[in-house]
């Protein structure tokens, strides 16, 4: 036996990569092998999937009859080769594309993948879409992204997470794809109507009627309502910044990789208004999206922020002296719920949500009352994880579908930001 195809060891912070799900086939007589080629981190958190693409070489047979690599008798590298299908700069194929078999028919390659964008990882992923199935097409087993161009879209294909989609034809000469079909994952879109009943399954498919353009006619994440409060992995916020981890979401009011981690899942999943961060353990973050005409996500200089709070600061943009300096800013801007943030910044600029009096409302409260929902106290930073999480605790106490802090307070008392139910789009 020998191997054809080999892993790249990592070791913090370098990137290792992968091989996995061997596809072998012959085309024009020769054969080839693709695999599926995983990039990954090692973090102080723990291994980050970073990208997955499709990768490919020719075989060759040496005088032993053992299929080596074209041009070497050795294990190649799961990162060499042709990257047939993978991530593109305009968007059109995400970060993970997982070729599960490739078929040439009536003298047409096609390969199945399932296919998702970033923190898409495996199937049960909390990502909507992630994993869905696509066939794609190419006019040659070799070459750049050469799958990359032509994707099936006049197929109504299962839309459910799937595993290992793979062309098979029955006695009388019919297609059928068989796979592992998974329940679809809720993050509050509706699924589309060609997602099927979980199983173990296969369903008739007619190869010369495939017709193929350049880009994926997959449902796309549209929620029906919001906030909509979702748990999300750690490891899948890793995915979006890799600086977030659980044992220090919310460390001091310098920095939070995870507001960025948050806000950017949240839009991954169709809240173009982003995110906040409510509860977490070691696991997952319970996170509240937003996505709402009354929720704006705007971006503001830092030095309009040090203007109504003069220690509001770039050193410390989750301060509470920031806090109340967002807050004020949004009221001023029109958005009576005030706001929070900053969930991104970079130089002198912070992208921060403020919230109509449609969204959220501020309600005046005390530590002493919301001290009762978990650990915050008058005489420390109240940013900690668990001030939010007694902010976000009170909140639902009052009929709220969550909460964004303490948006100013005064010895014992405080104003925390609620943000309501059921708000329309």
């Amino acid at each position: 036996m020998n191997v054809i195809v080999s892993g790249v060891a990592a070791s913090e912070p370098t990137t290792g990569k992968s091989a996995s799900v061997p596809k072998i086939f012959t085309y024009q007589g020769v054969p080839y092998v693709y695999w599926s080629a995983m990039e990954f981190r090692e973090t102080a958190g723990g291994q980050v999937v970073t990208r997955l693409a499709t990768r490919g070489v020719q075989l060759v047979r040496d005088d032993a009859g053992m299929m080596w690599a074209a041009g070497t008798q050795r294990a190649w590298p799961a990162d060499q080769g042709d990257e047939v299908l993978g991530s593109s700069a305009d968007g059109k194929v995400g970060d993970l594309e997982d070729g599960f078999d490739v078929q040439v028919i009536d003298g047409r390659l096609l390969m199945t993948s399932g296919a998702g964008t970033t923190g898409c990882t495996t199937p049960l992923s909390p990502m909507f879409g992630c994993y869905h199935l696509q066939i794609r097409t190419s006019a040659t087993p070799l070459g750049n992204h050469v799958y990359n161009a032509w994707v099936v879209n006049n197929v109504a294909l299962p839309f459910n997470p799937h595993e290992y989609g793979r062309f098979a034809r029955d006695p009388s000469g019919n297609w059928h794809i068989f796979g592992q079909f998974l329940p679809p994952i809720n993050t509050g879109s509706a699924a589309p109507g060609n997602t099927v009943s979980p199983s173990q399954g296969h369903f008739p498919v007619t190869p010369s009627a495939f017709q193929f353009g350049s880009v994926d006619a997959s449902a796309q994440p549209d929620p029906t309502s919001g906030p909509n409060y979702l748990d999300v992995p750690f490891t899948l916020l890793r995915a979006q910044n890799l600086d977030c981890q659980a044992a220090s979401a919310r460390l001091d009011p310098v920095g939070n990789s995870c507001a960025s981690s948050v806000a950017r899942y949240c839009r991954s999943q169709g809240y173009a208004s982003g995110g906040i961060m409510e509860e977490l353990n070691t696991v997952q973050a319970g996170v509240l999206c937003f996505r709402s005409e009354h929720v704006a996500s705007p971006i503001v200089s830092i030095s309009q922020l040090t203007a109504r709070d003069a220690h509001c600061v770039a050193g410390n943009l989750f301060s509470d002296s920031c806090a109340s300096a967002i807050a004020g800013y949004c009221k001023a801007t029109g958005f009576a719920g005030g706001g929070f943030g900053p969930m991104e910044y970079s130089n002198d600029a912070a992208q921060v949500a403020c919230l109509d009096g449609v969204a959220g409302n501020i309600v005046p409260t005390s530590y002493t009352e919301i001290s009762g929902y978990n650990t915050c106290s008058a005489s420390g930073w109240p940013g900690t994880t668990t001030c939010f999480s007694a902010v976000n605790r009170a909140c639902l106490a009052k009929g709220y579908a969550g909460g964004y802090g303490i948006l100013d307070h005064f010895g014992d008392g405080a104003t925390i930001g609620c943000a309501r139910r059921g708000v329309p789009r």
